[in-house]
């Protein structure tokens, strides 16, 4: 799925547990989304919900130019509850989110992941505190690859039961 003008993916195959793979697209054009009233840039800066409780997905896989990414500012429980997802990863330019505020619960509860390729700079919020990875990979319980050297964590505020397995 190619996706070129979408500015907020919130919740977009929210509950699709038929849904096995999916190759997602993220270009790089969000620059280029002006509001023709305001003249604001528009940007996607939201996958939340975006992928909850699809329990059949067993791979999911972004592309994206390095610059795609730069707006996604929150993945809050995208991915949580694909029990079945067993691979999460990001291939672009520059292999990540650089501008992520909210992780929180992402993959929480994906009891089959074992493996997460992707960079994260995770970022300020608006209001100046850190960023929010609270439970971001709580019970995944076959997790056995992530390279935590791809996560620069010096604006991250909450790690509150980041790895936790219940």
């Amino acid at each position: 799925i190619g996706i070129s003008n979408v500015t907020n993916m919130e919740g977009m195959f929210y509950n699709c547990t038929s849904l096995e793979a999916l190759p997602l697209v993220l270009y790089s054009s969000y620059s280029s989304l002006k509001n023709p009233v305001t003249g604001s840039t528009a940007y996607c800066a939201s996958l939340d919900y975006a992928f909850y409780n699809c329990t059949s997905a067993t791979r999911i896989v972004t592309y994206s130019s390095a610059s795609a990414y730069t707006y996604v500012t929150s993945i809050s429980h995208a991915f949580e509850n694909c029990t079945s997802l067993v691979s999460y990863t990001v291939q672009s330019s520059n292999n990540g989110f650089s501008n992520l505020v909210d992780a929180s619960y992402a993959f929480k509860n994906c009891t089959s992941l074992t493996t997460i390729n992707m960079k994260v700079v995770f970022g300020e919020s608006g209001n100046g505190t850190g960023a929010n990875l609270e439970s971001m990979f709580e019970g995944c319980t076959q997790l056995t690859s992530i390279d935590l050297s791809l996560f620069d964590t010096s604006n991250v505020n909450d790690i509150s039961y980041l790895f936790v397995v219940v």
